[in-house]
């Protein structure tokens, strides 16, 4: 419970800096996800994730920079995990309509399967693509040998920030 508490803080923390802030920043939450997990046993994993998170960009050009941290209450395994990281990434188009962006997330996660529960870093690369205020996070999670097989991972997600869109 501690966790969800200091989550929601930092949320709230983001948001008063973004309003703060030029229209250079962008403040998404992100939500639950669903993935698709490609190995001959995976009927045995948990394909729709309860989460919450947050992404904050700043945006200059078409060029990003952003923070990114996700809570995930229900893992493919049912338990806890969590991950954190920053993600320099590419975006095209226009926020008020179709858009997209580019980017790999480098940080650490913690999860039961892996490095026997400690924290462990990775590099993921993702594609978002949306219209207007609502995206989807698309990842792969390629095999990792003796830990996991393929993933494809696609997540909702919802810009909070800037307002006068």
């Amino acid at each position: 419970m501690k966790k969800i508490l200091l989550f929601f803080w930092l949320v709230l923390a983001f948001s008063v800096l973004g309003w703060a802030a030029e229209s250079r920043y962008l403040l998404h939450l992100t939500g639950p996800s669903v993935s698709k997990h490609f190995n001959a046993y995976h009927d045995q994993f948990n394909d729709f994730h309860w989460g919450l998170g947050i992404e904050a960009y700043y945006k200059k050009n078409n060029w990003l920079l952003g923070v990114n941290g996700h809570y995930m209450f229900n893992d493919s395994t049912g338990r806890p995990s969590y991950w954190i990281g920053v993600a320099p990434g590419y975006f095209v188009g226009e926020q008020k309509k179709i858009w997209g962006s580019l980017a790999v997330i480098v940080g650490g996660l913690k999860k039961v399967e892996y490095n026997q529960g400690r924290f462990s870093f990775f590099a993921l690369p993702y594609l978002t693509m949306g219209y207007h205020r609502i995206g989807l996070n698309v990842g792969y999670i390629p095999r990792i040998v003796h830990v996991t097989n393929p993933i494809l991972l696609v997540q909702l997600k919802i810009l909070v920030f800037p307002f006068h869109l």
